[in-house]
């Protein structure tokens, strides 16, 4: 890190909360200093988009049903795969979205029923890359759910990924870190 400033798990654990992480992708181990995890599952990708998420949700989903965490960071890469493979927009591509919106319905119903979600990519692409000013790239969805939120709220500004932790520390009721750039999203 450029500058060491606590991280989501980081303000989350020091505020009493417990947090867990389920992900495929290993350079997200990361994203949460030591300690900073009641619960931490790498689930290796083994570069079948069918089969690796589906792997990831079933990690997790002792915990989601349980609702013994209070936060909880679950990560699908295979979208991001069959993007780099067949292209993004791709009718393979597209197949993988209805895959991976079939397991988030699986998600969401395992849920308690206080929970809120927060959903959102950590970028696009085009043709079978990703990672410049493209407005592909930079442009994701970002979708809130759950007690609280607005229904059929459309936020009219930009959001940034920055706006990820800090909306989250918000709504669990905690203290954003003041290093953070991101702003709190109103979304009730």
């Amino acid at each position: 890190m450029a500058r060491p400033v606590p991280g989501l798990f980081e303000v989350l654990k020091h505020s009493g909360r417990r947090s867990g992480m389920f992900y495929s992708w290993e350079p997200l181990r990361d994203v949460a200093r030591p300690l900073s995890l009641a619960v931490s599952k790498l689930i290796a990708y083994d570069h079948n988009p069918e089969v690796s998420d589906v792997r990831v949700v079933e990690a997790a989903m002792p915990y989601i049903k349980s609702g013994e965490l209070d936060f909880t960071f679950l990560y699908l890469g295979s979208v991001d795969e069959v993007g780099h493979l067949e292209g993004w927009m791709s009718p393979a591509y597209l197949r993988q979205v209805e895959h991976v919106d079939t397991l988030l319905g699986r998600v969401l119903e395992a849920l308690p029923l206080d929970t809120l979600l927060l959903l959102m990519s950590d970028h696009g692409g085009h043709l079978r890359m990703h990672g410049s000013e493209h407005p592909e790239d930079m442009t994701v969805p970002f979708i809130a759910w759950g007690s609280g939120i607005a229904r059929g709220l459309q936020i009219a500004e930009q959001v940034s990924l920055l706006e990820l932790a800090p909306t989250a520390a918000a709504l669990l009721g905690v203290v954003p870190e003041p290093a953070w750039e991101g702003r709190v999203l109103r979304l009730g």
